[in-house]
C-alpha cells in the first residue's frame, strides 16, 4: 500500500481552488428528521414571537426529507399539537387513529388475548395514530420551509456527476503518482533481494 500525502496551507488551497463559498447562519441543524425539523420550526416560531430575525438551516443527507425514514409508527399527537395546534387544518398526515389494542400470547396453533386489565398502561395507545414516519417528516419539512427554514438536500446524481468530472483530472494525477511510487518501491525491493542473494 502506498500513501501519498500532500500538505497545503489555507493560502495555497485558496490560490489553487479558489475561495470557498460561505453562507452564515445563526443555527445549523444536521439531519432533517423529526427532531431536527421540529427544533428548527420551534426556533423560528420563538424568533417570530419575539420579533427578531433568526437564520436557520437544516442539512439533510437524503434527496429529500423523509427519504431515509421508512418505518411506520404509532404516534402520540401531543408534541405535534404543541408545535401546530391546528395540525389537522394544516393537513398533517395523521389519518388513522388507533381503535383497538390487542396483546396476544401465541402458541404453535392458536393465540390467547391478554385481558385489558392485565396489559401495562404504556401498551395502551388510545388517542394515538398509526402513521408513516416518512410522510410526517416530509410534512414537517414543508412547514419548516414555510416558516423560512432553509433545507439543504443531497445533490442529485447529475450534480454529483458534474463535480466528479471536474475532479477526474486531479484523481488521475494522484493515481499516476501512486503507480510511480509503487514501481520505485518494487524496484528497490528487487535490488535488495538480488544483493542479499549475491552476499550469500
Amino acid at each position: 500500500m502506498v500513501r501519498v500525502t500532500t500538505t497545503m496551507s489555507p493560502e495555497e488551497i485558496e490560490s489553487t481552488y479558489g475561495a470557498r463559498e460561505t453562507m452564515e447562519y445563526d443555527v445549523v441543524m444536521v439531519g432533517a428528521g423529526p427532531a431536527g425539523l421540529s427544533t428548527a420550526i420551534r426556533l423560528k416560531q420563538l424568533a417570530a414571537k419575539k420579533g427578531c430575525e433568526l437564520n436557520v438551516c437544516v442539512l439533510e443527507k437524503g434527496s429529500e426529507p423523509g427519504a431515509h425514514i421508512l418505518s411506520g409508527a404509532v404516534m402520540d399527537p401531543t408534541a405535534i399539537a404543541e408545535l401546530f395546534p391546528n395540525w389537522q387544518e394544516l393537513g398533517a398526515p395523521l389519518n388513522q387513529p388507533v381503535t383497538r389494542d390487542d396483546v396476544l400470547l401465541l402458541s404453535e396453533t392458536s393465540h390467547r388475548r391478554t385481558p385489558d386489565a392485565l396489559v401495562p398502561r404504556n401498551f395502551h395507545n388510545e388517542g394515538c395514530y398509526v402513521i408513516s414516519l416518512g410522510a410526517v417528516t416530509k410534512w414537517l419539512a414543508e412547514q419548516a420551509e414555510g416558516l423560512g427554514v432553509e433545507i439543504f438536500r443531497k445533490p442529485s446524481n447529475n450534480d454529483a456527476g458534474q463535480r466528479g468530472m471536474e475532479r477526474s483530472e486531479e484523481l488521475n494525477v494522484v493515481q499516476r503518482a501512486c503507480s510511480r511510487a509503487s514501481a520505485r518501491r518494487n524496484h528497490r525491493r528487487s535490488e535488495r533481494e538480488e544483493g542479499a542473494g549475491t552476499a550469500r
